[in-house]
């Protein structure tokens, strides 16, 4: 499994909302705070090679199983001195957005295994209107702000779709609780422009 740069994790981890997916709009860029115009393809391709399977048990301390009313106790976020500020979800809502986030992850280390050498690629999560997520795996494409290109796939969109899964399924299991949850995955070209 290929090693996580930091770049590499902001590009697993950021999660694509669905005004994200169509149109022109301006955001910071994830490696500073350069605002940037990007542009993303309206219709996305889905992926067409074989469908994956994953599981994973999570037995994190800081992680925890309610059983009186099937909720999950999770750390939200942790404050500049380490303390940790703790939500609850139900068990299926908190298994179906770890289960995207994984999805997300493997379909990534697998696109690094057909691809090593490319830095354009990044695989994340993309919640619906109506709260379905999907995996998107994006094929990015940087230019100046007077649009000339500073970078570029040098892979196509076909290589990609023909290496990208159809789908995952991942199963999540927690203090003997399990959920099964599949999640398609589209791959897109996108487009950041400097401001």
């Amino acid at each position: 499994m290929p090693s996580f740069t930091r770049r590499r994790f902001l590009k697993v981890s950021t999660t694509l909302g669905t005004t994200a997916l169509a149109g022109c709009t301006t955001v910071l860029n994830e490696d500073s705070s350069t605002p940037t115009r990007t542009s993303e393809e309206p219709t996305p391709v889905r992926g067409s090679a074989d469908s994956i399977e994953i599981k994973q048990t999570f037995s994190n301390e800081n992680i925890t199983y309610i059983n009186g009313n099937n909720t999950v106790k999770y750390p939200q976020a942790r404050s500049g001195e380490g303390s940790v500020k703790y939500d609850y979800r139900p068990f299926k809502e908190w298994a179906y957005a770890k289960g995207a986030s994984i999805s997300a992850s493997a379909v990534w280390s697998r696109l690094q295994d057909q691809f090593p050498e490319e830095d354009s690629l990044s695989a994340g999560v993309s919640s619906q209107s109506n709260n379905d997520r999907r995996v998107m795996v994006r094929l990015e494409t940087t230019l100046d702000r007077n649009g000339e290109v500073l970078s570029e796939p040098s892979v196509s969109q076909s290589s990609v779709v023909n290496a990208t899964p159809s789908s995952v399924t991942a199963a999540i299991l927690l203090a003997q609780q399990e959920t099964v949850n599949t999640y398609p995955v589209y791959v897109t070209r996108f487009t950041r422009q400097q401001a």
